[in-house]
């Protein structure tokens, strides 16, 4: 009975880590095809789709050598393609909220990030630059952390901020880890 008890153990430890490794895969790949597809509509503007899953920005954490095509919308069609954007416009008052899969290929090294830490957006016409202010774990239910204004959630936005959102401890949903930053002034 204990032979059978390791071998199920063992098989299902063998299903969750390919199914890890190919939702890592099925990541890099859509990210090629993401950048291919957001460099055809810089060079066309025209022609920018903005419906759910297309290509919103470059998304970078250059202190973890990390770049990422985001996609609109972050229900679990476009987080399996990578990191997803909502909220506000890139720089403007409010909050851009990206939120991303804790997954070797997108956002596994997260709370690596520190204060002061550089969280770069590429658009087609602006490159974006926000400082982390700081990282904090919240309970799944914590909605508020994607507000407009997330510290006032009920009051009108009042600064430039990126909110980062992903799953945490790695490999399980239990909680949030959120890192804000703030638009960097003097960019």
């Amino acid at each position: 009975m204990a032979a059978l008890l390791v071998v199920a153990g063992l098989v299902a430890c063998a299903v969750a880590g390919w199914s890890h490794v190919r939702g890592t895969y099925e990541i890099i790949s859509a990210q090629r095809q993401l950048s291919r597809q957001l460099a055809e509509e810089w060079r066309h503007p025209s022609d920018m789709d903005r419906r759910a899953g297309a290509p919103a920005f470059r998304l970078e954490l250059p202190t973890l050598r990390r770049s990422w095509v985001a996609v609109h919308g972050i229900g679990p069609e476009e987080l399996s393609r990578g990191p997803g954007y909502a909220g506000t416009a890139v720089g403007q008052l409010g909050n851009v909220v990206v939120a991303g899969h804790r997954n070797p290929a997108l956002f596994w090294d997260l709370d690596e990030l520190r204060p002061g830490d550089p969280i770069v957006v590429l658009t087609r016409d602006q490159r974006v630059v926000y400082r982390v202010a700081r990282s904090q774990v919240l309970p799944t239910s914590a909605g508020w952390a994607m507000a407009a204004n997330p510290d006032q959630p009920a009051a009108p936005p009042a600064r430039q901020l990126l909110t980062l959102i992903t799953c945490h401890p790695k490999l399980t949903t239990a909680r949030r880890l959120v890192v804000r930053a703030e638009l960097a002034t003097g960019q």
